[in-house]
Parts: C-alpha cells; structure tokens; sequence
C-alpha cells in the first residue's frame, strides 16, 4: 500500500521536483516495499508460532520505522518549499498516511505513536518554518490533527485493551461456570450432571468394541451418625479424603463421580466384573483403614459399603443393577462389597468382609 501510494506521489511531483533526489527517495522506497512484502510472505510460509512469533516482531518494527523514516526525512529533502502546491500536495499526503496509521498499527502502541510522530512531526515542522501564510495555517491545522491522533491513538489503544481484558473475563468466566457445572465443589470430583454426560459415552465405545465395562457404586456407612456426633465439617472431611483417595488411584480413563450426599460412582472401562470387584476390595480396605483426623486429641475411622455391576445396555441400567448391589451389601451388615449376579433375581455377595464399627 505504503510503495503504491509513494510510486502516486512520484508521478504527480514528477515534472515539478528535481529529479536526482526523486529517484533516489523512490528507489529507497522501492527497496524498503521489496523487503516488507519479502518479510511477509515468508512469515506467512513458515507459520511461526509460540516464542517464534514474538520474534517477528523486531524484524517488523525495523522496516516498518525505516518505512516511514524514508517518507517522513526523505520529502523534506525533495519537496520544493518554493512551490506552495508541492508542499500542500505533500502535506496532505503525509497527513492522510499519519492519521491512517492510527488504525493500521492500533495493536502496538509503540508503533502506532511512532508511525504518527514520524509522519506528523517532519510535516508540521516544515510547514510552520515555511514563511508562507497559507503554510502556517495548514502547519497549525495539522497540529491540531497531530493531537487528535494522539488522542485516538490513546483511546483506541485503551478500548483494545478493556476488548481483550473483557473478553479474557468473559473467557475466564464461561470456563469457570462450565467447571462449577460439572464438578462438585466439595470434593472436585465430577458431579451427577457430569457423569451422565461422560459415562453414557464410555460404555457406548466399550460396547461398540465389544470391551467389558464395570460400574462401582458405594457409600459411607452410617454418614448421618458421623454429621449427627461430629458435625458436618467431620463428614465433609470424609468426603474429601474418599474423593482424594479415588483420584490417587484411578486411572484417567476411569469416570468418577459424587452422585450425592455420600455415595460416589467409579465407571471402569475395559474393566471386567472380577476386576472391578477386586478394585472395590482395594477402595473398601483402604476407606476402613484411613483415619479421619478431626483435630489433635479426635480422629474416626469410617467405613463403605460397595455395589458392583457389568450388566446394563444402558447407563441407567448398569448404575441401578450397581445400586441393587450396594444395597444389599448394607442389608448384610455394611463393609461390603457385593457384585450384582444375572441370573439370581437379587443381587448375591461376592465378597465378604468383618462388620463395620457402629459409631
């Protein structure tokens, strides 16, 4: 644009100026658009990203300075200050480009200032310094110009900035309410709305592929007790070291969930029914021995009762067969893990484990 624009100029001063300094202005010019457009494309070849790509800012901010240096020096040296239309025609084109820069380069503000200064300052100097009366008032005329770009350069710069801020909040809040959406703020887990959303997803590709899926639920035993003798500050620091336990030893493939109140959910994929009871094993025995300090002098030892499942066509299938499981496991006496069996009308024990401690 800036080389088209130039080439315009030349062909208007052409038979006016002298014609030695035009045509090195112009071949400066020529030479300063060749290595622009070449710094382009090839940054446009080579697609830099990451700390790449702030490294182009240098190179950029070279030629674009020595750009508008050329323009700005360089017609002060060629333009005819006997001539009154030559500087008028000069003027205006300077003026156009100054105040075109406001736009142009309204991302950096080093360059937007400079680029404006570079264009102004040369122009106004030459005018006011001219002796002419039209000159002068064309020199305060752009002075006055000068500051209103200056002015825009300021406030565009600050509204791109308040965009970005804003947008970034925006960004920073849909993200955040997406989180608190699906994740239970107590123990970090996923919460119901999340499971269904996640878990209906795992089982459709294991059975696509025909892969054995598990579900897991449980619960802790006797939870009421725990908040009705200790407080729900007691209860809530046992749900935060259950779901602290869960994320430690599960894989990343494995949904897992606080679906409510006391009771979690573990989706294992490609996890066969004898697998998954032997993990419910592991989670039951590791719950039984972990204490709950509750300060100093007071720490509990609670227990859970587990429901295993591989049977259901359907994620609602698969966690009531899991819950059947669970609840005979509390019908038995609690610290359990029982494994819901198809061909028995009742979910039967696979597991069986020494009686929770009553609070």
């Amino acid at each position: 644009m800036s080389g088209i624009i130039e080439l315009s100029l030349a062909a208007i001063l052409w038979h006016t100026v002298r014609s030695q300094p035009l045509l090195i202005w112009l071949g400066i010019t020529l030479l300063l658009t060749v290595i622009r457009v070449s710094l382009f494309l090839y940054f446009k070849k080579h697609q830099p990203t990451s700390e790449q790509l702030l490294k182009w800012e240098i190179p950029y901010a070279i030629s674009l300075f020595l750009a508008v240096l050329n323009w700005s020096i360089g017609l002060l040296i060629i333009i005819p200050i006997e001539n009154l239309n030559v500087v008028f025609i000069i003027s205006i084109f300077s003026i156009s480009l100054a105040t075109g820069a406001t736009s142009w380069y309204g991302q950096i503000r080093y360059m937007q200032l400079g680029t404006v200064c570079l264009f102004f300052v040369p122009t106004i100097v030459a005018l006011l310094t001219h002796g002419e009366y039209e000159t002068l008032w064309l020199g305060i005329t752009a002075g006055f110009i000068f500051l209103g770009c200056l002015l825009t350069c300021h406030l565009s710069q600050k509204t791109v900035n308040d965009h970005f801020e804003l947008a970034y909040e925006l960004k920073k809040a849909v993200r955040t309410a997406k989180i608190l959406a699906h994740t239970d703020v107590l123990t970090g887990l996923n919460n119901r709305r999340a499971f269904f959303e996640i878990a209906p997803k795992a089982l459709s590709k294991c059975k696509s592929k025909a892969l054995p899926i598990s579900l897991i639920t449980f619960d802790i035993d006797y939870f009421k007790k725990i908040n009705d003798a200790f407080g729900h500050a007691a209860g809530d620091i046992a749900l935060e070291r259950i779901a602290s336990l869960l994320t430690r030893n599960l894989r990343t493939s494995d949904v897992c969930c606080r679906l409510g109140g006391e009771e979690f959910a573990v989706q294992l994929p490609n996890i066969s029914l004898k697998k998954a009871i032997r993990v419910a094993e592991k989670f039951r025995k590791a719950i039984m021995a972990m204490p709950i300090v509750l300060s100093r002098q007071k720490s509990i030892s609670i227990t859970a009762s587990f429901g295993v499942s591989d049977i259901g066509d359907t994620i609602d299938n698969l966690l009531n067969h899991a819950d059947q499981a669970m609840y005979k496991a509390k019908n038995n006496g609690r610290n359990l893990v029982v494994a819901y069996a198809a061909e028995l009308s009742n979910p039967s024990i696979q597991i069986k484990t020494r009686k929770s401690i009553r609070l």
